[in-house]
């Protein structure tokens, strides 16, 4: 089943949160992208409310 991966506003950006792949990849560059460590991926899986960081 597929499901839309949750979006992370970061420094203006919107990215999407690859928990899977461990990285937010931007919305509209795919090419953008932040690898994350298992806390990062943990924080915003699972912590982050939306708010711009």
């Amino acid at each position: 089943m597929l499901r839309e991966l949750k979006k992370v506003k970061l420094k203006g950006k919107l990215y999407y949160s690859d928990a899977r792949l461990k990285e937010l990849r931007n919305i509209n560059n795919p090419n953008d992208r932040i690898e994350l460590n298992d806390f990062e991926v943990y924080f915003f899986e699972n912590i982050y409310k939306g708010e711009d960081l």
